[in-house]
């Protein structure tokens, strides 16, 4: 975090005799609700990463095209079967990733996990639906971020100051740009184009 407050990548260098030049790329801070941020579980975000840690795949161009040609928003969901409807969108956890898929497979992941410990009864696919109703495999940038602002999700580009007041920081962000592979994130080597980082976490 810069003095502005604005939040700069960072990378590891692992060879500690070469030189590395690193220019700084700001990233912007999403906000989950607070209705949802007041349900943030550390365990359950630990063992989502795992979850995704253990079925990490490269970055896809057939998924690419699939986002450009297909709506990712889940739709009909009261003319369908809830359990096959569910099943459809666990599905799409399988497949391998855009940028998008990323957050979408941790927020429903957790929203899974979540709902079997809700006390108020509500369904996995009902959390879904309510906070992160888009499919994995297919949802581009735009159309992720265009639902995330229509649920209430905030984008922030700078960290806000702490207060006695403020809720505390979820352990748990999700980094992604515009050309993420699922186990680092690096420049995309297909376009001469600098990447444009976005950072999803719950605050």
């Amino acid at each position: 975090v810069d003095s502005s407050r604005r939040v700069i990548v960072v990378g590891e260098q692992p060879n500690p005799d070469e030189l590395t030049t690193i220019e700084p790329e700001f990233v912007e801070l999403w906000l989950c609700p607070a209705e949802l941020r007041s349900q943030i579980r550390p365990d359950l975000c630990e063992l989502v990463l795992a979850d995704m840690k253990a079925h990490e795949a490269n970055w896809s161009f057939c998924t690419a095209a699939r986002a450009f040609l297909q709506d990712a928003l889940i739709r009909d969901a009261n003319n369908r079967d809830h359990a096959s409807l569910l099943r459809e969108v666990q599905d799409c956890w399988l497949t391998a990733p855009i940028c998008t898929s990323i957050v979408i497979i941790f927020w429903q992941r957790y929203l899974c996990n979540l709902a079997g410990l809700a006390r108020k009864g509500e369904s996995p696919l009902d959390l879904v639906l309510r906070w992160m109703p888009v499919k994995a495999d297919r949802g581009l940038p735009d159309e992720l971020l265009g639902v995330m602002r229509a649920l209430g999700w905030r984008c922030l580009t700078q960290v806000p100051r702490s207060s006695a007041n403020s809720a505390p920081v979820a352990a748990a962000p999700v980094l992604l740009n515009s050309h993420l592979n699922i186990q680092t994130v690096c420049q995309d080597k297909e376009t001469a184009t600098r990447p444009r980082y976005k950072l999803l976490m719950s605050l």
